[in-house]
């Protein structure tokens, strides 16, 4: 998320850029997934927590919605060389995709499934009715103007609507489900069901689209079902594989990066409000050879492992994290107590079971 980011907001976007060219631009395309994963490990995150012995009541599901959402609006207000007011990004939809676990704990995995495909299908009916142009940046994904106002952004045609994009995190929800339920064969079917369905569309896609359907492309602003279930595949087959390591005990127990992961809240909002509001007012923006911007990124990253790794000696006190996990002390077992590190993030997601750390 950090590097796709900074090498969009730091790089000169002319010229060859030399040897370091080819990798920022890889690197940057493999960035684009950082988002549906971001977004996937959510409802992977709210499986895990569902399934300890004492799982968040309701009412903490509604305090962690409200107060992602908090933090979200307060980002776009200042970010304003990025978003608008109304402006519904990443964190808006992993807020209201917690404001609505007490509704989705309650049905079955093969429910919300279903549920996820229709998200899938009726995000594409939506963006039809609406004629949403084929191609979405900034200024229209942030503009309030329009007919519908912010619900139109929040629903269908903001950076991350509610439909399709929810449909990454109930997929996770039912991948940590299955995984959870020991059904290692309906989660890699799952995967491949997602690869396949999303492959399948675009071979489709020059037939749909002379049909007036748009399903077929691959498109991230906006989302398309292809595209959303390409992605969903991949992300949950990069899930299979982290937790399949380790349920082996693959990964060290302690390292600075596993530190910065538990900040990953803190890291989102203190990344854009460096480089997306304070940076361009210094010149730093868009001015930086791929590989200056390369080793800015380098640095940066390294700069915050090392800072996670200082901060783990205080449980992370004060961080976006640190406060979110004071909301879900209901969640508290026997014999946990404020020593315990808060739950390893991708928001701040509740962890795993201790047999999956």
């Amino acid at each position: 998320m950090v590097q796709q980011h900074m090498g969009v907001w730091l790089t000169r976007l002319r010229g060859p850029g030399g040897f370091a060219g080819p990798i920022l631009l890889h690197a940057n395309l493999a960035g684009g997934a950082a988002a549906p994963l971001f977004i996937t490990l959510a409802g992977v995150g709210v499986a895990f927590s569902e399934a300890t012995p004492r799982p968040p009541a309701s009412a903490s599901w509604f305090k962690r919605g409200v107060y992602l959402l908090l933090v979200a609006y307060g980002l776009n207000l200042v970010t304003p060389r990025w978003f608008t007011a109304a402006s519904f990004y990443v964190l808006h939809l992993i807020a209201c995709f917690w404001l609505l676990v007490p509704v989705l704990r309650r049905l079955p995995t093969a429910a919300l499934g279903a549920f996820a495909l229709c998200v899938l299908g009726l995000g594409e009916a939506g963006q039809e009715y609406l004629s949403t142009p084929a191609l979405l940046g900034n200024p229209r994904m942030g503009d309030a103007s329009l007919p519908g106002g912010a619900l139109r952004l929040a629903l269908l045609e903001g950076h991350f609507p509610l439909f399709p994009w929810l449909a990454f995190a109930l997929g996770g929800l039912c991948g940590g489900r299955l995984w959870l339920e020991d059904k290692r064969g309906a989660f890699v079917a799952a995967a491949a069901g997602a690869l396949a369905g999303g492959s399948l569309l675009l071979l489709a896609a020059r037939p749909l689209r002379l049909a007036g359907i748009r399903a077929g492309r691959f498109s991230f602003y906006p989302a398309t079902p292809a595209f959303v279930l390409l992605l969903l595949g991949v992300s949950l087959s990069l899930v299979a594989l982290a937790l399949w390591a380790a349920d082996r005990d693959s990964f060290p127990r302690a390292t600075r990066w596993a530190a910065l992961g538990r900040l990953s809240l803190t890291t989102l909002v203190v990344h854009v409000v460096l480089f997306r509001t304070i940076a361009p007012v210094f010149g730093l923006s868009n001015t930086l050879t791929p590989l200056a911007s390369l080793a800015v990124i380098g640095f940066f990253l390294a700069a915050l492992a090392g800072l996670a790794g200082f901060w783990q000696r205080t449980n992370y006190r004060l961080s976006l994290e640190w406060v979110l996990s004071r909301l879900s002390r209901d969640r508290a077992g026997p014999g946990t107590n404020d020593a315990t590190p808060p739950p390893p993030s991708n928001s701040a997601l509740p962890g795993p079971p201790e047999g999956c750390r």
